[in-house]
């Protein structure tokens, strides 16, 4: 299994036409599930009953049972992309810091969809934080 990236040498985004060298690859086993707010009604019964019940705890505690099955999904895709000869990053764990930010606004933090939070700009990597609400 690939380990969880701290540091990234030699990462880059030069063009959106040339080979796949390097990709990101998220995790679920730190999301941290939203307090209920009407926006996630969209989600379904399933999901907006979960955050009711859970909000503001891992979904592992929550849901283990998805968790694992998201989790295996992950690792099959990171997998996937090291046989190909791409190499694979996966987010490194949250700092308190990084939980905390606009806590006030929403709770909940994931890294199932790198995308949302880490931009490549050239050789520049900018990891942001956001939240259902600013997405």
């Amino acid at each position: 299994m690939t380990e969880y990236a701290t540091t990234i040498d030699g990462f880059g985004v030069y063009n959106e036409w040339g080979p796949l060298r390097e990709v990101y690859v998220g995790r679920i086993d730190t999301t941290v599930l939203p307090e209920y707010d009407p926006i996630f009604d969209v989600a379904g019964e399933e999901v907006v009953d979960l955050i009711k019940k859970y909000g503001g705890q891992t979904l592992a505690e929550a849901w283990p049972a998805k968790v694992e099955q998201g989790q295996a999904g992950l690792d099959r895709l990171a997998d996937t992309y090291e046989a190909a000869g791409v190499a694979v990053h996966r987010p490194r764990d949250f700092t308190e810091i990084e939980v905390g930010y606009l806590a006030n606004l929403q709770s909940g933090v994931w890294q199932t969809f790198p995308a949302d939070q880490i931009w490549t700009v050239g050789r520049h990597v900018i990891e942001c934080q956001l939240r259902y609400h600013m997405n």
